[in-house]
């Protein structure tokens, strides 16, 4: 197995927990607690496997030590399992893309009070094909990454979502990400969203990757009135205004092949004009026979519908930048 110090890549930390308590349902409720050393800080790594999303917690403790340990996980606050452990312990029951939080600590009465935890966030291996959306749900998962492949012609669609894509290593084989599909559009009376802030990481990369950094396109707008009293229907509402494209921010090292591509969304088409008045003796001649409605009786003229509304305006372009963007400064 290989062994690989994630701790300062994947956000893990020490955090002081200042004696809180939990309660341990299956800990022995009855008798005083063995009296136990002061808990001491202690480390966290990740262990790689030789498969797919083969992970192991390596946490280490100094030598000589013996503590309660309790983990928990993110997707489940409540203890997962608690044990004692010596100077080195290994976790292989651990999740690729789970965060765990790993307590230590000392049992008085009935609680197990921790001093010191450890957060860590297990790496994941993703292969991409077809494609895969990202929702506002699952964007933390992208920032973890040991191995991201896209399959040939896969795409990774971002919504418009503020997000950090984070991998140790990125293999493209004409894969794509984009902020949203071609010709995406707003429904009737909305804004088109913005691309957003897309921020990419990679250590390690081969192959084509293209960015299509897009705005959705504006929604259409609201139609006109209707005509009333022989007038003709009114002008419909502009289109809505469509989406900027967005920023990029690249870290990406030279052996991969990036190409960036920023399109504005086009302003939503006009509303449609309101329908002329046509008035009651049109209507009634329509469905009634000749003897109840004269054919002699003379109809007001029927009015036209209203105009189309202008479109809305069109998105402007973000930023592609391989440090910090400066405001103002052009897409490069």
């Amino acid at each position: 197995m290989k062994h690989v110090n994630w701790t300062n890549r994947l956000l893990a930390s020490v955090l002081v927990a200042g004696l809180s308590g939990c309660d341990i349902k299956s800990l022995d409720d009855g008798g005083a607690p063995a009296p136990i050393a002061e808990p001491a800080p202690f480390s966290a790594s990740i262990v790689e496997g030789k498969s797919v999303n083969e992970f192991s917690v390596k946490l280490q403790f100094p030598p000589g030590s013996n503590y309660m340990l309790v983990r928990e996980s993110e997707k489940n606050p409540e203890p997962e399992w608690q044990t004692t452990v010596a100077e080195v312990f290994l976790d292989q029951k651990v999740e690729a893309g789970h965060t765990y939080i790993y307590s230590i600590g000392a049992i008085t009465g009935k609680k197990f009070r921790k001093s010191h935890e450890i957060k860590i966030t297990v790496p994941l291996d993703l292969y991409l094909s077809g494609v895969n959306q990202i929702t506002a749900d699952d964007t933390e998962k992208w920032a973890h990454l040991r191995n991201l492949v896209f399959l040939p012609g896969s795409t990774l669609i971002t919504n418009g979502l503020d997000i950090l894509v984070h991998a140790e290593h990125l293999s493209s084989q004409d894969g794509s990400i984009q902020t949203f599909a071609e010709n995406t559009t707003a429904g009737m009376g909305d804004t088109g969203r913005g691309g957003g802030d897309l921020r990419i990481e990679i250590t390690d990369a081969d192959g084509l990757l293209k960015i299509f950094m897009r705005g959705e396109n504006g929604g259409k707008g609201l139609p006109g009135v209707n005509g009333a009293d022989d007038h003709p229907g009114g002008i419909g509402h502009p289109g809505f205004p469509a989406g900027d494209t967005g920023t990029v921010h690249l870290q990406i090292p030279p052996m991969v092949k990036v190409q960036v591509f920023h399109l504005v969304g086009h302003g939503g088409i006009g509303g449609d004009g309101g329908s002329g008045y046509i008035g009651r003796c049109h209507t009634e001649r329509m469905i009634r026979t000749s003897l109840e409605y004269p054919a002699d009786v003379i109809c007001p003229v029927p009015q036209p519908a209203g105009a189309r509304g202008p479109s809305g305006d069109d998105g402007h372009i973000g930023q592609t930048c391989s440090e910090d963007c400066q405001p103002g400064v052009p897409s490069t």
